[in-house]
C-alpha cells in the first residue's frame, strides 16, 4: 500500500498483509544515515499532547461490513472512502451483526462526514488488496485476487472511474497472479505483487502498464530477487518508484545481476534500474520472517512500515521514515510490533499495528508478564531526539541510537482483536488513512474503545468530533471489549493503612485537569495538570488515616482537558493485622520526595516487597529472606545469601534510567567477596546486558558507585572498607553536578564530570546482578530501607537521613 497526501505528487497504495516519570506522592502520607550517537545523547521529546495537532479518540459512527470478513486497504477522494478486502456485506453504525445488510462484495464506499454508505457497488468476485489513486484523483485503482468485476473479465487489476464509479474499458490488463501493490502517474501504473506474467508476458512480480490502454511497457522490466513478494509500491517525490516486500534483492529480467536490498529499493521510473537507496543498508525487512508492507509520502518524507516474525533475516519491526531521493534515514520509531500501515496528518504519523514496546522512543514499555498490544498509535512526523539503546532483549534486536527518533503523540484508541481464526490471527488493525480533518481505520475489530463497530472506524478532529472521550485508569488490555473506566488498585498494609494505586490516562489527552482521590464519596487528595499516559504516571497514595475492621472504599474521579469528567469503579478494603510502625526516618524520606521506598519489613511469608512510596512493588526471589532485624528502630530488613537469585525487583516495574536521581539503602555484610546492594539493570530477574547506577562493595570491602557512561565505566569509591558487620548507609547521587558517594553522612568520593549515564530503560534491583569488571554482583548479607529519588539529596539532607535513623 502506498499513500500521499499532497495532489501534486504522484500517488500509488499498498496492500496489506498482514508512559519524564511523574510520581504523585503525597508528602507526609506518602539523523542522518551513518550518523554517530553522541554520549549520552538526547532521548526524544516526551509524549505529545494530541490536542496540539487536532485528532480525538472519539468513534464516530461508521458503516461496518459483515462479521468475519475484514478490511485491507482505503482510498479517500472528497467526501468518498473506498474501502476494500474480503467482505460480502456492509450494515450501518449501530446495527447488529446480520442485520440491516446491503451486499457489497470486497468493494464498498461511504461517506467520511457521515459514515453513512454509498450506492457505490462494482461486486467483485475476490480479495481487494489494494487501492490506488490516479494523481488527478479521476480514476481508483484496484488490485487483488479477483477475475471479474460487475460480470465483466478484470484479472486482478481494474480501473473505476471515481465520477460515475463505472470500470474504465479502456484499460483492460491481465495480471497473472495476485496483486499487492500499485502506484500511479498520470501516465504510467506501476504494479507489484506474486505474478509472473502481465498481459501474456513475463514478468517478476513488478510491471508497468500504460495508463491509457493499459499496454505493458517493455521497458520497465526489473525483478524482485528470490521470488518473493513485493507487498508496496509509491512513486516518489523526485520521480522515482519505491518497492518494498520480502525480497532480499533486485533485479532485471534481463541481466542475471542482483542488487542487495532487503525488504526495500529505488528503482528508475523508465528502466527499472536500482537507485541508491540507504535505509535498506540498515533496516532490513524482508525473507520469510519479515517485510515491508507500505509506503507513503507527505511530499517532502517517505515512510515506510513492515513486519518481523523474529527470525535471522531481518531486524526491524517498526515504522520509519526516509529521503526521498536516496533513501537516508529521517527517523526511526524504533517500537517492537508489527506496523502494517501508516498516514500523516497535520505533522502527525498514524500507525495501524500492534506495537507492545515502544520504549526506545521514550514510549510505552513492554508490559510483564503478559504483553499488551497497541493497535493504532501516533508519532510527529518530525525528529525529535535520539533513539534510545534497545531495552527489550538486547542481544536479539539491534540497537539503534545512531539514529533520530519521533515523539509519540498521544492518540491510543482501544480496537478489539478479530477472530484468531482470522486474517493474521485477528489482528485488528490493517489499515490507516487520513485527510486534515479525519482519520480512518480498516481491519477485522469487532468493538472500538468497548463499542461495537464492525471493521470500519472514523476519528476527527475536535470541531467535527465531540471530543467526549474521557478519563478512565489503566487496568487492561487495550483490546478489552469493555467500557468501564477502571478500577484502582487498594491494598491493606496494616492496621492503619492502606495503599492506594492507579495510572489515570485518556486517550487522546496527554495531561488531566485534575484526578481525585476519594474515600467513601468524599475526596481526600487532588491532583491537577496530572501527565496523563499510563506508563507515564502513578498515583500512590498510602492512607494513614484508617481503623482496623472497618471498610472503606475507594475511587478515583478525573476530569481531562476538554472537561469530561468519569468516575472510576470504586474498591472496599478492610484495614486489618498489626499496625504499621513510623519513624522520624521514614516521614522525612517521604518528606524529601522518595519516589520509591521499600522498607523491606514485609512479613517473612511475602513474596513481594512493598513499595511505601511508589506503586512499584519487587518480587522477592528464593535467595532474599525477610524478616531479619532491621538497621532503624524495630523494623525489619532482608537478608540475601550471596547467591544469584538473592535479589528483588518487579516484573512490571520498568522505567527510563534516570539522569538526575538519588538511590539509598542500608546494609550489613562481614563479606570478601562483595555484591550489589542496590543498582539499575535491563531485566528484572537473572543477569542483566545493560547494568549500571549500581551502589556495591568490592572484595576489599569498599564501597562503589558506577556509572555506564555509553561503554565507558565511570565509577566512584570510598578510600574505607565497610565490611565489618556493622549497619552502613549509603547514598548515591548523579545530577549536573557529578556523581556524589555518601557513606554514613558523609562524602566519601565524588567526580563533578560525570553528569549523564547510558539511556535505556529496566528496573531497579536490590541485591545480586552483574557488576562491571570480574567483581562479583551476589552480595551476602543484609540490607534495609532502600529509597531512589527524581532528585540529588544534598549532603545536608543525607546527614540528616542518618541522624534521623538514631544510628
Amino acid at each position: 500500500m502506498t499513500h500521499t497526501r499532497t495532489d501534486s505528487i504522484q500517488n500509488g497504495r499498498r496492500a496489506v498483509t498482514l508512559p519524564l516519570t511523574l510520581l504523585l506522592t503525597l508528602a507526609g502520607l506518602l539523523g542522518a544515515f551513518g550518523l554517530p550517537q553522541a554520549e549520552a545523547a538526547a532521548p526524544p521529546a516526551d509524549v505529545q499532547p494530541d490536542s496540539a495537532y487536532g485528532m480525538t479518540a472519539d468513534v464516530l459512527p461508521t458503516t461496518q461490513i459483515n462479521s468475519g470478513g475484514y478490511v485491507l486497504d482505503q482510498a479517500i477522494v472528497g467526501d468518498t472512502v473506498y474501502v476494500g478486502g474480503k467482505f460480502t456485506s456492509a450494515r450501518p453504525a449501530g446495527a447488529a451483526a446480520g442485520t440491516s445488510q446491503s451486499t457489497r462484495n470486497n468493494l464498498l464506499a461511504y461517506s467520511i462526514s457521515t459514515g453513512a454508505l454509498k450506492s457505490f457497488n462494482p461486486n467483485l468476485n475476490g480479495v481487494v488488496r489494494v487501492l490506488a489513486l490516479s494523481p488527478d484523483k479521476s480514476r481508483l485503482y484496484v488490485g487483488g485476487e479477483f477475475t471479474t468485476v460487475g460480470g465483466v473479465t478484470r484479472n486482478r487489476l481494474v480501473a473505476i472511474s471515481t465520477s460515475t464509479g463505472a470500470v474504465i474499458s479502456s484499460f483492460n490488463v491481465n495480471v497473472g497472479g495476485p496483486v499487492y501493490a500499485i502506484s500511479a502517474t498520470s501516465s504510467t501504473v506501476y504494479v507489484g505483487g506474486s505474478f509472473t506474467s502481465a498481459n501474456g508476458v513475463n514478468r517478476g512480480r513488478l510491471a508497468a502498464f500504460r495508463a491509457t490502454d493499459g499496454a505493458l511497457l517493455s521497458s520497465w522490466v526489473p525483478k524482485s530477487g528470490d521470488y518473493q513478494v513485493v507487498r508496496a509500491l509509491l512513486v516518489a517525490p523526485g520521480g522515482n518508484v519505491v518497492a518494498g516486500g520480502s525480497f532480499g534483492s533486485i533485479g532485471s529480467l534481463t541481466s542475471s545481476t542482483l542488487t542487495t536490498a532487503p525488504g526495500s529499493a529505488s528503482l528508475d521510473p523508465t528502466t527499472g534500474a536500482a537507485k541508491t537507496w540507504n535505509v535498506n543498508k540498515v533496516v532490513k525487512q524482508y525473507g520469510s520472517d519479515g517485510g515491508v508492507l507500505s509506503l507513503h509520502t507527505d511530499g517532502t518524507t517517505v515512510y515506510g512500515a513492515g513486519f518481523w516474525f523474529g527470525g535471522t533475516q531481518s531486524n526491524y519491526e517498526g515504522a520509519w521514515a526516509v529521503r526521498p531521493s536516496d533513501g537516508t534515514i529521517t527517523w526511526l520509531a524504533d517500537c517492537h510490533g508489527d506496523t502494517y500501515d501508516t498516514t500523516v496528518a497535520n505533522g502527525v504519523v498514524y500507525a495501524a499495528s500492534h506495537q507492545h514496546d515502544c520504549s526506545n522512543i521514550n514510549g510505552f514499555t513492554q508490559q510483564r508478564p503478559t504483553q499488551v498490544e497497541w493497535r493504532a498509535n501516533a508519532f510527529t512526523a518530525t525528529a525529535r531526539g535520539q533513539v534510545l539503546p534497545n531495552s527489550l532483549s538486547p542481544t536479539k534486536f539491534k540497537d539503534y541510537s545512531a539514529y533520530q527518533a519521533p515523539a509519540m503523540v498521544n492518540w491510543f484508541p482501544q480496537f478489539a482483536m478479530g477472530p484468531t481464526t482470522g486474517y493474521y490471527s485477528g489482528q485488528p488493525t490493517l489499515t490507516i488513512e487520513s485527510t486534515s480533518d479525519y482519520v480512518v481505520v480498516g481491519g477485522q475489530f469487532p468493538t472500538v474503545n468497548g463499542k461495537a463497530q464492525q471493521g470500519l472506524v472514523r476519528f476527527a478532529r475536535g470541531g467535527i468530533a465531540p471530543k467526549k472521550d474521557g478519563p478512565r485508569v489503566y487496568f487492561s488490555d487495550p483490546g478489552s471489549a469493555s467500557t468501564s473506566v477502571g478500577t484502582p488498585a487498594v491494598q491493606v498494609v496494616g492496621s492503619n493503612a492502606v495503599r492506594v494505586t492507579a495510572a489515570p490516562w485518556d486517550r487522546d489527552d496527554a495531561v488531566l485537569a485534575k484526578v481525585e482521590l476519594q474515600r467513601n464519596g468524599s475526596t481526600i487528595y487532588t491532583q491537577t495538570n496530572v501527565t496523563a499516559p499510563w506508563w507515564k504516571t502513578t498515583l500512590a497514595y498510602t492512607d494513614r488515616s484508617v481503623s482496623s475492621g472497618t471498610s472503606y472504599s475507594y475511587r478515583l474521579r478525573m476530569t481531562d482537558a476538554d472537561g469530561n469528567v468519569t468516575t472510576s469503579n470504586a474498591r472496599s478494603v478492610t484495614p486489618s493485622g498489626s499496625a504499621i510502625p513510623s519513624s522520624t526516618y521514614d516521614n522525612q524520606v517521604r518528606t524529601d520526595g522518595a519516589s520509591n521506598y521499600w522498607r523491606l519489613d514485609d512479613p517473612s511469608s511475602s513474596s513481594t516487597v512493598t513499595d511505601w512510596a511508589g506503586s512499584t512493588d519487587l518480587n522477592r526471589a528464593s535467595g532474599m529472606t525477610l524478616g531479619t532485624a532491621g538497621a532503624i528502630g524495630t523494623d525489619r530488613a532482608a537478608t540475601v545469601n550471596g547467591s544469584g537469585s538473592a535479589s528483588a525487583a518487579a516484573n512490571n516495574g520498568f522505567v527510563r534510567a534516570p539522569q538526575t536521581f538519588s538511590v539509598e539503602a542500608w546494609f550489613k555484610t562481614s563479606s570478601t567477596t562483595g555484591g550489589q546492594v542496590v543498582g539499575f539493570g535491563d531485566v528484572p530477574t537473572g543477569t542483566s546486558y545493560r547494568h549500571d547506577r549500581q551502589v556495591y562493595l568490592t572484595s576489599a570491602g569498599k564501597l562503589a558507585f558506577y556509572l555506564d557512561q555509553n561503554g565507558t565505566s565511570r565509577t566512584v569509591t570510598s578510600a574505607s572498607s565497610y565490611n565489618n558487620n556493622a549497619w552502613h548507609h549509603v547514598v548515591a547521587t548523579l545530577s549536573s553536578s557529578g556523581m556524589v558517594l555518601y557513606v554514613d553522612g558523609a562524602k566519601v568520593s565524588s567526580s563533578s564530570g560525570v553528569t549523564s549515564s547510558r539511556n535505556y530503560g529496566g528496573y531497579w534491583r536490590i541485591g545480586a546482578d552483574k557488576l562491571p569488571g570480574s567483581a562479583t554482583g551476589y552480595l551476602s548479607g543484609t540490607i534495609d530501607d532502600v529509597a531512589v529519588y527524581p532528585t540529588a539529596l544534598s549532603a545536608a539532607q543525607v546527614k540528616d537521613h542518618k541522624t534521623d535513623s538514631g544510628r
